[in-house]
């Protein structure tokens, strides 16, 4: 935030929970709001916070990946169909653990290579 400052910018964060993309996901019994970035293992991630909400409880075949994204998941969506964003007020959103995962940028492009 100090460049900004240094810049004579001021940084102002959105509370329009509405606007988030397809990629964010909330979990209201673990109260966490997860972003995925493609590449990051967001499967996994996906996975994991669906088995601490109490939603997944089998083991699931790793190939399949669309049953992670799929079904179990898209009723935790805040983007796609805005069910979540209308179902709880913003006060639950803002008191949520966010976080997303992000991966280096060269990393990716090398084992883009391999």
């Amino acid at each position: 935030m100090r460049s900004l400052e240094i810049r004579g910018l001021v940084y102002s964060p959105t509370n329009k929970w509405s606007t988030c993309g397809a990629r964010s996901y909330f979990y209201p019994n673990i109260n966490t709001i997860f972003t995925g970035v493609p590449k990051t293992g967001c499967s996994n991630w996906i996975e994991a916070l669906l088995r601490a909400e109490g939603d997944l409880t089998k083991k699931i075949n790793p190939t399949n990946v669309r049953v992670v994204h799929g079904g179990l998941s898209a009723r935790h969506r805040m983007g796609a169909h805005r069910v979540v964003t209308t179902k709880y007020d913003n006060t639950a959103f803002d008191k949520a653990f966010s976080f997303a995962v992000v991966r280096n940028p060269w990393t990716r492009m090398v084992s883009g290579f391999g």
